[in-house]
C-alpha cells in the first residue's frame, strides 16, 4: 500500500463499501505495508500485512487461507498478480469459492496465467480497469468477451470540489504565482516516460522563466530524472511522493502524462475531477478519460516532438484549456465517480456468490 494508482484504487473502493454499510471488507496487504495504511485502518478497516519476501510462499497461501476463515471472508478480492495467486490459492484451501480478480494495467492484462487460473475454476470473475485493458486480456491471456468484464476506476469526487491550497503548496515547492504549472503525478518508473517528458518541456519552454514542470512521485528511476531536469532547465521541479494530491493538483494549470503504457490512469481521474485540461499519450485506457479536443490533447506515446507541441499550443491558448478543463471535470463526475465503481464491483460480488 504505498501511494499509487493501484493502491489509490483499492483505498478508494474500500472506504466507499464501508461507508456503503452493506460491505464489510478486510484488507490483506500480501508486501510490508506503505503509506496508505494508515488511512486504511483510519477508515475502521482491519488490516493484514504478511510482509511477504520475493519468490513464491507456499507457507503465505497457508496463512492467507487461515486468516480467511479467521474473518469469515465470503468473497476474496484480487489485485494483480501476487494478489491472485494467494487470494486464490488461499480461497481454495478456506473453501471460498466467490474469487473475483483485477488486471490494473495493459501489461497485467496480457499476462497467460490469468486464463489457467480462471480455466482451473480458481476465478469465478476476471476484470480488467478499461476497455482497452479488457481486449488485451482477451487477445493476449486466453480471456474472452464472455469471461473478461471491464470495471472503470473512479475517484472521490468531493476532494477535488476546493482548488486547495493552491498558494501555499506553490510557496512549499518555490513556484512563484506568474509561473505557468504543467505537472504529472506517476511514479518515476519507465512506463510513464518522465525522461521523453523532460525533453518534451525543454523543447517547448527550455528559455523561458515564466513556465515550469512539477513532478511528483518517486521510483527506481529517480537519480536519472534528476539529471535529465538538472540538464534541461531550471524550471522544473521534482517534489517526490505526496499524499496531499488534491492541493498538489490545485497548484498545477495543466496535468501532462506522458506514459507508454497503461491501464486506466487515476491520476488522469484525479487531474479531471481537479479541473485541470490534460496533456496525455494514446496509451493504454488513456483515451477512455481524455477526449482529444473536448477536456484534453491526446499525443502518440514516446513522442517528444509531439508532447511539445501540444504543451505549446495549451500555452498559447490558455482561455481554451480553461474550458477543456471545465469539460474534464464535468465529464469525470458523469462518468468515473467512486460510487459508480463501488457499485458496480458490489453487483459482480453478490453474482459471484450466487453463481459459485
Amino acid at each position: 500500500m504505498k501511494i499509487g494508482g493501484l493502491e489509490k484504487v483499492v483505498l478508494n473502493l474500500m472506504q466507499a463499501q464501508r461507508a456503503g454499510n452493506i460491505i464489510e471488507p478486510t484488507l490483506f496487504c500480501m508486501g510490508s505495508g506503505g503509506a496508505l495504511i494508515a488511512d486504511v485502518e483510519g477508515a475502521g478497516i482491519p488490516v493484514e500485512i504478511f510482509g511477504k519476501k520475493l519468490g513464491l510462499r507456499p507457507a503465505v497461501i497457508l496463512r492467507t487461507a487461515k486468516l480467511l476463515r479467521q474473518h469469515r471472508i465470503d468473497v476474496v478480492h484480487c489485485h494483480n498478480w501476487s494478489g491472485m495467486v494467494y487470494g486464490a490459492l488461499g480461497a481454495r484451501l478456506a473453501r471460498i469459492r466467490a474469487v473475483v480478480y483485477t488486471a490494473h494495467g495493459a501489461k497485467t492484462a496480457a499476462d497467460w496465467r490469468q486464463g489457467v487460473f480462471l480455466r482451473l475454476g480458481l476465478l469465478q470473475r476476471w476484470i480488467a480497469v478499461s476497455e482497452d485493458a479488457r481486449r488485451v486480456a482477451v487477445e493476449h491471456a486466453g480471456g474472452s468477451a464472455q469471461t473478461v468484464q471491464a470495471v472503470i476506476n473512479g475517484v472521490d469526487l468531493s476532494l477535488y470540489e476546493a482548488r486547495g491550497n493552491r498558494d501555499r503548496i506553490r510557496s512549499e515547492l518555490g513556484i512563484d504565482s506568474r509561473e505557468y504549472v504543467f505537472g504529472i503525478v506517476a511514479r518515476l518508473t519507465d512506463a510513464k516516460d518522465h525522461i521523453g517528458l523532460i525533453e518534451a518541456f525543454g523543447r517547448a519552454f527550455g528559455n523561458r522563466d515564466d513556465v515550469s514542470l512539477l513532478i511528483v512521485g518517486d521510483g527506481e528511476l529517480r537519480s536519472q530524472v534528476e539529471r535529465a531536469a538538472g540538464a534541461s532547465t531550471s524550471r522544473i521541479r521534482i517534489a517526490g511522493s505526496r499524499q496531499d494530491i488534491p492541493d498538489v493538483l490545485a497548484a498545477m494549470d495543466v496535468f501532462v502524462l506522458s506514459s507508454h503504457t497503461e491501464g486506466l490512469a487515476i491520476t488522469l481521474l484525479e487531474a479531471g475531477a481537479a479541473g485541470l485540461p490534460t496533456v496525455a499519450t494514446d496509451a493504454g485506457g488513456n483515451t477512455e478519460v481524455v477526449l482529444d479536443g473536448e477536456t484534453g490533447l491526446v499525443v502518440a506515446p514516446r513522442d517528444p516532438d509531439a508532447l511539445s507541441k501540444a504543451m505549446t499550443w495549451i500555452d498559447t491558448h490558455r482561455e481554451d484549456a480553461v474550458r477543456l478543463g471545465i469539460a474534464a471535470r464535468n465529464r469525470v463526475i458523469e462518468n468515473f465517480s467512486i460510487e459508480s465503481m463501488a457499485r458496480r464491483y458490489q453487483e459482480i460480488y453478490v453474482d459471484a456468490l450466487q453463481k459459485k
